[in-house]
């Protein structure tokens, strides 16, 4: 049900912002347990199709160690997803939650306990969209684009066959 729900969630959003926290550490929150790299990849083409904008605010190093456990095919259609990527400290993502915030609506995940929490109240969204503006005001920006080309580019240097 968690899996259709996000499926529709994207198919409905096509050409709005997406303010997506990927809160929590990539080992707790359930997401590789739920849906296979091909399914993963498969939302990250579809969210470049669709037009979807793009925010993230994630733990430094994260793209780094998702490209090293989901490889350069992930990578690949990863890269050209987001438009603005904020990076904190690991030590603030040390929880199993993640958030995506539309214009319409709020969605908390805890997939590990396979939760889903959908908020309508414009009053609390505008609350957690303050928090997620005060995340980005007070992080690192990067170029997610750059630096997953990068790591696409050594990747396919590592599996070149040895001379």
């Amino acid at each position: 049900a968690i899996k259709a729900l996000l499926w529709d969630l994207l198919a409905k959003s096509e050409g709005e912002r997406l303010f997506w926290g990927f809160q929590g550490d990539t080992s707790t929150i359930g997401w590789n347990e739920m849906f296979t790299v091909a399914e993963t990849n498969k939302m990250n083409r579809d969210i470049k199709k669709s037009h979807i904008i793009t925010e993230a605010v994630i733990p430094t190093g994260w793209f780094e160690d998702q490209t090293h456990k989901l490889g350069v095919e992930w990578a690949k259609d990863f890269e050209g997803r987001t438009t603005r990527v904020n990076t904190l400290d690991p030590k603030y993502f040390h929880h199993g939650g993640q958030m995506f915030l539309f214009k319409g609506s709020l969605y908390l995940l805890a997939l590990k306990e396979e939760i889903v929490i959908e908020i309508r109240n414009s009053e609390i969204q505008k609350m957690i969209l303050s928090i997620f503006e005060f995340m980005q005001d007070n992080s690192r920006v990067i170029d997610a684009n750059e630096l997953l080309r990068t790591l696409i580019a050594e990747g396919e240097k590592e599996n070149q066959p040895k001379a």
